[in-house]
């Protein structure tokens, strides 16, 4: 490697922790606000969400596992699964139309791309859903994911799981 590649790899590396530095420091600023107080940081389907989510009612946690219970639990999947589901919507509809041009036009690389950047969109968005709500009951998203998978254990928990999902999906 020459003396110039290292130093744009140098200078590389420097921009990335600046981006990174400069992200993590957003993130803090407005971590320290409420959700409602960062301005036009929500769309129209995030405050939809959050209302459905105090109509939830406060938290229910189990007295002896300090974890949410099974049926908040649930019902706040639900809630957490349509605002996916709608938001993914709404960009799955520009996606599929790029997708066909690039399909009309045989550019599979293109194609290929698209369909990936779809799967990448929905993971995100699910993400983004689950921790806007997560937050919104002064959880994290881990711990709520963490309960999820540990409810599977039972048969008839992951059963009813199993049934949101459908629901969500149709």
């Amino acid at each position: 490697m020459s003396q110039k590649d290292n130093k744009k790899t140098i200078l590389l590396l420097v921009g990335g922790v600046a981006v990174l530095a400069t992200t993590a420091l957003i993130f803090y600023k407005y971590s320290q606000k409420e959700i409602s107080e960062v301005p036009g940081a929500l769309t129209k389907e995030d405050k939809k969400c959050l209302e459905n989510i105090k109509k939830l009612g406060p938290p229910q946690f189990n007295s002896k596992t300090n974890k949410l219970e099974f049926d908040y639990l649930i019902r706040f999947c639900e809630v957490v699964g349509l605002h996916a589901k709608t938001k993914q919507k709404v960009k799955e509809i520009q996606f599929i139309k790029e997708r066909r041009e690039h399909l009309k036009a045989g550019n599979e690389e293109k194609y290929k791309e698209i369909i990936q950047q779809m799967i990448d969109m929905e993971q995100t968005i699910s993400d983004d859903a689950l921790a806007l709500a997560a937050k919104a009951i002064d959880m994290d998203s881990d711990t709520i994911e963490a309960q999820l998978t540990e409810a599977t254990h039972s048969q008839i928990n992951a059963h009813r799981l199993a049934e949101l999902q459908q629901k969500i999906s149709l």
